[in-house]
């Protein structure tokens, strides 16, 4: 963690992290419930899916802070004009250098991508992609937007009962804290990374 802090200077680690920490518990529980993904893996690819972000900060130096403005349907486009590749393409590239397993590679790349995380051939992308939804609850940017029918699509891949969302949330904070311990991250920094208020959770149905 030391490492990457010094690396890109340029980032809101303090988001980096509280987001990363609250993907990976949050897909840890969804797998844990759902079954078909082992829960551990699902938790190392959601620690993981943004490290292009940190790459390409280190290759573009001020990026994040130049894209500010940026809206989050337009984020990926942006940072590949600005420097070469996005951040999903990125982190595929650096996972894949690092020999990790393929399924880890792809939800890097694909976890913004709809056709992919909402389709029946990936589960550990659709997982990751939902936590990266779930987070948002905590008041965490979500990097890229999904409409209400690829949501439906997404819940339904996920096996996600709407009426745990309450208990996965809590589950998900307590994994969070017990983490950023084991890997030596201050607490602060979770709680300084929760950049706005936290978001109600709007139960959908699937059945229709």
């Amino acid at each position: 963690a030391q490492a990457i802090n010094k690396a890109a200077k340029g980032m809101d680690l303090n988001y980096f992290w509280a987001h990363a920490l609250f993907v990976a518990s949050a897909a840890r529980t969804l797998a844990t419930d759902n079954g078909k993904v082992d829960p551990e893996e699902v938790f190392v690819s959601g620690l993981i899916h943004d490290l292009g972000r940190l790459v390409i900060e280190m290759d573009c130096p001020g990026l994040e802070e130049h894209l500010a403005d940026v809206s989050a349907d337009k984020l990926l486009d942006a940072e590949a004009a600005a420097c070469g590749m996005a951040h999903t393409k990125a982190g595929q590239k650096l996972l894949s250098h690092w020999k990790l397993p393929k399924p880890l590679c792809d939800t890097a790349r694909f976890h913004h991508t709809t056709k992919v995380f909402t389709g029946k051939e990936d589960p550990l992308v659709s997982m990751v992609a939902m936590a990266d939804v779930l987070s948002c609850a905590h008041g965490l940017r979500y990097e890229h937007p999904i409409d209400e029918k690829d949501l439906r699509l997404l819940i339904k891949r996920t096996k996600l009962d709407v009426a745990d969302v309450g208990e996965i949330l809590q589950k998900m904070d307590s994994r969070v804290l017990a983490t950023a311990q084991m890997l030596g991250i201050d607490e602060d920094i979770i709680e300084k990374g929760r950049s706005g208020p936290k978001r109600k959770i709007v139960l959908l149905s699937t059945d229709t």
